[in-house]
């Protein structure tokens, strides 16, 4: 390999290296280096004036030389923050609300009860940090992740009553009917429903329905915002969609209250455990938490209702 490969090759893994580094180059900058590269002057051996090359090579000093400083003149000037225009737009968009697009085109959320929700919302978070969070972080050292997803398949599988009668309300026959085989499947063959037989073996995907889904698919609107203890964000459509859907989960008649409360804290508890940064993190980048949380539940809902 010649000398000048070897120096060739020594530049590009140095680029490279600072490349992933996060060093961004100002538009223009690596196309200069290549036009150097292709087009920079030829100088030959310098040979004394007696001999008969030394006119040859002034020549082609003099042709090439025009040419090299006219290309170094033709990159644009470097952006300001020295970071190229399509990287800064990117990394932008990032920072946008994924649900942004979808509220223009919405009816506007109403907050009446604003000064009572706003407290919820402080009782909540107090909850949350020092009573669930604690808890998710321990269970999840505790508890391997192929444990953890079992138990959210279990309770998948036991939330399967609430979209049956989602899907049925909405006359979706072919919802309905996956929702019944995958209720039979799991819960005999996924021993309880902790095994997602029905999607592994049979190409039987959960189906997310509920009834504040059905309403909201013939055009009820959604009302007033309201913080649910506990519960956290909710509309007053949401709020009568989960009582429909509690009245219709079976284990609400046979489980005493206490057993119910502690089963819905388990399964929060164990959602939790995936993500527990996930909630810090959307507070830290917003402005005003509460009405992050307010349009980024709303969004989302709206969007499910869509599917």
């Amino acid at each position: 390999m010649s000398a000048r490969k070897v120096f060739l090759n020594s530049i590009g893994f140095a680029l490279a290296a600072l490349l992933s580094d996060g060093i961004f180059f100002p538009p223009g900058a690596l196309a200069l280096v290549s036009a150097k590269e292709k087009e920079a002057p030829v100088r030959l051996p310098v040979i004394d004036k007696a001999d008969k090359g030394s006119k040859i090579t002034i020549e082609l000093e003099k042709k090439t030389a025009p040419q090299a400083v006219g290309k170094e003149r033709e990159p644009e000037a470097p952006k300001p923050s020295g970071q190229p225009e399509k990287a800064r737009a990117e990394s932008f968009d990032d920072l946008k609300d994924p649900f942004e697009s979808q509220l223009d085109s919405l009816p506007q959320l109403k907050d009446p009860f604003e000064r009572f929700n706003r407290g919820m919302y402080k009782v909540n978070e107090t909850l949350l940090d020092y009573v669930l969070d604690p808890l998710a972080r321990g269970y999840a050292r505790t508890v391997p992740e192929e444990g953890r997803v079992a138990v959210k398949n279990a309770f998948t599988n036991a939330s399967s009553p609430a979209s049956f009668v989602g899907s049925l309300a909405q006359g979706d026959v072919g919802k309905t009917v996956k929702v019944a085989g995958r209720l039979l499947i799991n819960s005999t063959i996924g021993v309880g429903g902790m095994f997602d037989v029905a999607r592994d073996h049979f190409g039987l995907d959960p189906v997310n329905e509920d009834f504040d889904r059905a309403l909201g698919s013939y055009g009820i609107p959604a009302g007033p915002y309201i913080v649910l203890p506990f519960f956290g964000p909710s509309t007053a459509r949401h709020a009568i969609g989960r009582a429909v859907d509690s009245l219709v989960n079976p284990t609400s008649y046979f489980a005493p209250f206490a057993a119910s409360a502690g089963s819905t804290l388990g399964e929060t508890v164990n959602a939790y455990s995936f993500n527990p940064d996930a909630k810090k993190d959307l507070d830290e980048s917003a402005v005003d938490p509460y009405e992050s949380v307010k349009h980024f539940y709303y969004g989302r809902r709206q969007s499910l209702i869509k599917e």
